[in-house]
């Protein structure tokens, strides 16, 4: 079942994004996960790329390379500073992902964060993430001063999944 927001003159924009589903829907299946969990607008610029065929054909090998990436941990944190506008001192920061390739070259973000969001990785990269983002913080609070926060943010998908609190613990 798909659902359109937008204004279409013919069916074609519908029945275009409609034949990917069925991709999607399996490769969600494969990882454990019901598309009942995944409730997903189809917004034609966000879908326009999904045209091409050759991206279809690569999207399970794209999610073996994040699995690869996260075990190996080339999806790295980058702390962003919060900054006092008052007193100019670092208050706090953000943790973001960044995927840093052993070669040095950066994957952004759009390009994997999407992909594990639907296929449920984005659960075990967050895991690791927000784990070595909580060692950071002893170490700046260390070095600032103890009320000093790391700021992360958490994916709906992992927020609702029944191991969120227990791994908060």
């Amino acid at each position: 079942m798909s659902l359109y927001r937008w204004p279409a003159d013919t069916p074609n924009p519908l029945m275009e994004v409609s034949g990917i589903s069925p991709l999607q829907a399996e490769l969600l299946n494969n990882r454990g996960v019901t598309t009942q969990e995944v409730p997903e607008f189809i917004d034609p610029d966000y879908h326009s790329h999904l045209h091409d065929p050759l991206l279809l054909r690569d999207i399970e090998p794209a999610c073996q390379r994040i699995e690869t990436a996260i075990e190996q941990g080339e999806i790295q944190n980058d702390y962003q500073p919060i900054v006092d506008s008052k007193t100019q001192d670092i208050v706090a920061c953000e943790t973001l992902s960044r995927w840093v390739k052993k070669d040095g070259s950066i994957i952004p973000p759009l390009q994997f964060i999407p992909i594990a969001e639907s296929t449920g990785l984005i659960v075990p990269m967050s895991e690791k993430m927000l784990r070595s983002a909580c060692k950071a913080n002893i170490e700046l609070c260390k070095k600032y001063n103890a009320d000093f926060r790391v700021t992360a943010n958490v994916s709906m998908r992992w927020l609702i999944d029944n191991d969120f609190v227990p791994f908060l613990s």
